[in-house]
């Protein structure tokens, strides 16, 4: 495992939030941990997708735990319909509560993005739980070089931030200051020092390492690691 990849304590409940492959995120290293031999638990603070596999869709601690002693992987939440989707939402704080304390790795996914590359939160997202002991902060290189209007959830407050227009195209800079002040300078304030580590996706080819490379030189204020989730790929360089 990569560095970002690997538990630092006997139990983490880690918490993956911002756009361009959180969900991707989550499976990539529930696999991991699981085949590590830990006992895995997925679940959400706000909607996401109906699990293929691992489904708990009772809401109740006992099918959770049951699934666990099964088979050492749940995927917890309560059925609901968004725009047609079916997914599911997050558990009652008392289910939650003896979930993770089930689990070795609880993978919380704790924001939405309208599956788009890149997101800046209104003010009452993420929905971080309170025992979480790492972040992710996830964000898509497919929107680097594209329309803002295009490829950014909540596109009226990114446009404030930067202080374009909706066709402005995102550079690099432009994506370091959307994380660190949409984000990372937030998280700072309310996070009570749960290290955070920004995880740049999406970089499928030579030409987004390099931008992704120096959209990591603008960020000071958590560890930058670049990924091709997809691909199963951390890269060390752009190469």
């Amino acid at each position: 495992m990569n560095d970002w990849e690997e538990l630092t304590s006997e139990k983490e409940i880690i918490t993956v939030i911002g756009a361009g492959g959180k969900s991707t995120c989550i499976r990539y290293l529930a696999e991991k941990y699981k085949s590590a031999g830990k006992r895995v638990l997925v679940t959400t603070t706000t909607h996401m997708r109906m699990p293929q596999t691992g489904a708990c869709l009772g809401g109740t601690a006992e099918e959770i735990l049951q699934t666990l002693e099964d088979t050492g992987y749940a995927a917890a939440g309560i059925p609901v319909k968004e725009g047609g989707a079916d997914k599911i939402k997050g558990l009652p704080g008392d289910v939650l509560a003896r979930g993770i304390d089930a689990a070795d790795v609880t993978l919380i996914e704790g924001d939405g993005s309208r599956g788009l590359p890149v997101k800046v939160p209104a003010s009452h997202e993420p929905v971080i739980v309170p025992q979480t002991t790492r972040i992710l902060l996830v964000a898509g290189l497919s929107c680097l070089g594209e329309e803002l209007g295009k490829v950014c959830h909540r596109r009226e407050l990114a446009g404030r931030i930067l202080n374009c227009r909706p066709d402005h195209r995102l550079s690099p800079e432009d994506l370091a200051v959307l994380l660190r002040e949409g984000y990372l300078f937030p998280l700072r304030e309310r996070g009570k020092g749960i290290p955070v580590t920004v995880v740049l996706n999406q970089g499928d080819t030579r030409e987004r390492r390099e931008k992704a490379e120096r959209c990591r030189q603008f960020i000071k204020d958590a560890p930058v690691v670049i990924t091709s989730l997809s691909k199963g790929k951390t890269y060390d360089s752009v190469f």
